[in-house]
């Protein structure tokens, strides 16, 4: 369960800007509503959608400055996936918003991601050539992709944090993932408690302190969304605690006004 703290009401100005106007089902209709439709999404990113036995993931292959930030390419590989079957390479930003970003993707033997440069297949710089992806991103912000076969019947998802948010003790970690551009609302991803153990989330916003009390899963992880905003303030910093018995991993990150740039 991804838990709230009560304080959503006052980023209603700051988070509406955000969603699409339109229709929405009744749950989401709220501030609440779409906080914690954003924190599902991102909890859930990843294995829980693929197809049986798939998978896929990003491997780090090198960094480059640029005019727009730091480049930082992946390659992309498969497990479990037809290797037969031609698939669209999609995004999916922080507002939820997916984009095809390469279509007649297939994978070889080995499972690298390629375009084979044969009919129905997109083409690169030689056949069977990798798809090497580049990609900009601000302090803690996931960057969400996924593969899906023509027929629809292959899937797999996997997000990547460039600029990861972290911090560790004892063996546990906790880790801050952007659900908003400017960190109006976070997920804090606790990992490595004992399955079952109490977890206190202490936070402070500006001096404003906000403390929740829940329990690590049955994987050890633990989830809380801080909403770091305070009232009067255009920008600001939240430090985050998760104290447990055997280990309490801090962080701290930026939110608001300036922050919501490429590193």
């Amino acid at each position: 369960m991804v838990h709230l703290p009560h304080r959503a009401s006052s980023l209603l100005g700051a988070l509406l800007l955000m969603f699409p106007s339109g229709p929405r089902r009744q749950e989401d209709a709220s501030v609440e509503g779409q906080v914690e439709r954003l924190a599902k999404v991102q909890k859930n990113w990843g294995s829980k959608m693929n197809s049986p036995g798939a998978a896929i993931t990003l491997k780090e292959t090198r960094r480059d400055r640029t005019a727009q930030g730091t480049a930082v390419y992946y390659r992309l590989s498969a497990s479990g996936l037809d290797k037969d079957a031609v698939y669209t390479l999609f995004s999916t930003s922080l507002g939820l918003r997916t984009t095809p970003t390469l279509a007649g993707v297939t994978f070889d033997r080995s499972g690298v991601a390629v375009c084979a440069g044969k009919q129905g297949t997109c083409s690169g710089e030689r056949p069977n050539d990798p798809n090497d992806l580049a990609v900009y991103a601000a302090k803690g912000e996931p960057k969400r992709f996924g593969v899906v076969s023509g027929d629809n019947e292959h899937k797999a998802f996997t997000y990547v944090v460039p600029f990861p948010i972290l911090g560790k003790d004892r063996g546990c970690t906790a880790e801050a993932i952007l659900l908003t551009a400017k960190g109006e609302a976070v997920l804090i991803h606790g990992s490595g408690f004992a399955p079952g153990t109490d977890v206190h989330f202490v936070g402070v916003s500006e001096g404003e302190p906000q403390r929740t009390e829940s329990k690590a899963n049955d994987e050890g992880d633990f989830y809380q969304v801080a909403l770091p905003y305070v009232k009067g303030k255009s920008h600001g910093k939240l430090k985050v605690t998760l104290e447990s018995n055997a280990c309490s991993p801090s962080l701290s990150f930026e939110w608001g006004e300036g922050t919501d740039h490429n590193q």
